[in-house]
Order: structure tokens, then C-alpha cells, then sequence
């Protein structure tokens, strides 16, 4: 149910950012690469009183120069719950997470 609910703030995304045609992928595709035997990206979620209000996707990189990496694909927090903290909290939970890997550098695009 949870990843379910992550697919629909995904879609969220993609109309806030004004791309109706949405993601590439089908949902199916996100489960598998997000919560399948091998994981191609993480996320971090941001719940009040249990409703997903907002959420994090993240990926490890390798730079030649740098060495680790975490690379921040998205980030999105419902327009209701936006300027209380939760997209910061978001952000600083992948900075960890990358911290916690032995990562030098955060990307964000």
C-alpha cells in the first residue's frame, strides 16, 4: 500500500512540474526498481497523523574524482504541508543517508 501511495505522489510530481504526460515508466517498473530484489533507488517519506505527506528519492553515484556520491532525483512535499520544515528534513535524511555510505558530495537537480 505504502509504495502504492509513493506512485501516486510520483504522478503528483509530474503535474506540479507542469509535465502532464507524466513518468516514462509504469508503476509496476517503479515498485520493481525501488522495492524489488535489487534496489535501483531509495526514498525517504514524510508521514502526519499516517498520511504520506511528502517524500524523497535518492540514488548512489561514483565519481572517478570524488569517489561516493548521493544523487537526489526528487524531492516533493504536498502544497498543504509546504513551508513547515518537512522538505528540509527530507533533504537532510538523503545528506545522511549519503554521510552514513562514506559519500563526499551531494547532487540535486
Amino acid at each position: 500500500e505504502r509504495e502504492r501511495r509513493r506512485i501516486v505522489h510520483k504522478l503528483e510530481l509530474a503535474d506540479y512540474e507542469k509535465t502532464p504526460d507524466g513518468p516514462k515508466i509504469s508503476a509496476d517498473t517503479l515498485i520493481q526498481d525501488g522495492f524489488g530484489e535489487k534496489q535501483f533507488f531509495h526514498t525517504f517519506v514524510a508521514e502526519i497523523d499516517s498520511k504520506l505527506v511528502g517524500f524523497s528519492l535518492y540514488f548512489y553515484a561514483y565519481s572517478t574524482w570524488e569517489g561516493r556520491a548521493v544523487y537526489m532525483e526528487d524531492i516533493y512535499v504536498q502544497p498543504d504541508y509546504r513551508g513547515k520544515g518537512i522538505g528540509t528534513k527530507l533533504w537532510k535524511s538523503v545528506v545522511g543517508a549519503g554521510l552514513a555510505q562514506g559519500c563526499t558530495r551531494c547532487n540535486f537537480q
